[in-house]
């Protein structure tokens, strides 16, 4: 892994050296980026090292205490057809399915059409051609962002696909969703992230596990029960579930 860190410029004295508009535009636009480009980092097979990472640190988070069942689950040959995540759901047969991934970025040209973006928070997943993500599932995401001050973006693509779709068709249907990290260049060998954003991601992979679920059948239940952050927020709904999983792809087998 490489880390792009300081990007030095010297810019000369006006005083001293007449500059062009032109010149003047491009300093002040190189120097609103050194912040960012601090934040980037470049390396080989983020998709999907970087959902990996993510599910580590979320598991040292946890303490045992969530109420949820939680599956951390870090699947193969998502590329060749989703073939881990599918074997796993019919194995677990969880009640929510999250795949841990990356998504392209539109933030550069290229020939994909989208609005995701390199360190604008983490991406929760709304559809892409290959699953429609569970409204509540991406409800529950955003509430979570909102009270901890987790940056976020909604994701759609209009091209590829994730685990999400093979958990989403498993045992007669699951709810489904996605945290995705927004990368440029993913099947490349530089390809490239924002480490805020996998750390947003961290942060809601927490927040998400520590949510009550509670379904009935095919219905879901609402309590007036409050959840953990309820008394903070004024939020009075709980919908608790027996069984979580948040899946993450690997290049080879663990």
């Amino acid at each position: 892994m490489i880390l792009m860190h300081y990007l030095l410029i010297s810019v000369p004295n006006p005083r001293r050296m007449r500059l062009n508009t032109s010149m003047l535009v491009l300093y002040a636009d190189i120097a609103a980026n050194i912040f960012l480009l601090q934040m980037i980092v470049c390396s080989k097979t983020f998709d999907d090292r970087v959902g990996c990472f993510q599910l580590i640190e979320a598991l040292r988070e946890n303490d045992g205490t969530y109420p949820n069942d939680i599956y951390y689950v870090f699947t193969v040959q998502e590329e060749v057809g989703c073939r881990g995540s599918k074997t796993t759901a019919a194995f677990i047969k969880p009640d929510i399915g999250i795949a841990v991934d990356v998504t392209p970025a539109h933030d550069y040209p290229c020939d994909l059409t989208g609005s995701n973006a390199i360190g604008e928070g983490i991406g929760i997943k709304v559809a892409d051609p290959s699953v429609l993500c569970d409204e509540d599932v991406i409800a529950v995401m955003e509430q979570c962002c909102r009270h901890k001050d987790i940056p976020f973006q909604y994701e759609v693509i209009d091209k590829g696909g994730c685990d999400a779709s093979s958990m989403n068709l498993s045992n007669f249907g699951v709810r489904a969703g996605g945290i995705s990290v927004v990368t440029r260049y993913a099947h490349c060998s530089s390809s490239v992230i924002s480490k805020e954003d996998a750390e947003s991601g961290i942060r809601l992979c927490t927040a998400f596990s520590k949510y009550e679920f509670q379904f009935w059948g095919t219905s879901v239940m609402i309590h007036t029960t409050s959840w953990p952050y309820a008394n903070e927020i004024g939020i009075t709904e709980k919908l608790s579930c027996d069984l979580l999983v948040l899946g993450g792809g690997l290049v080879q087998s663990v």
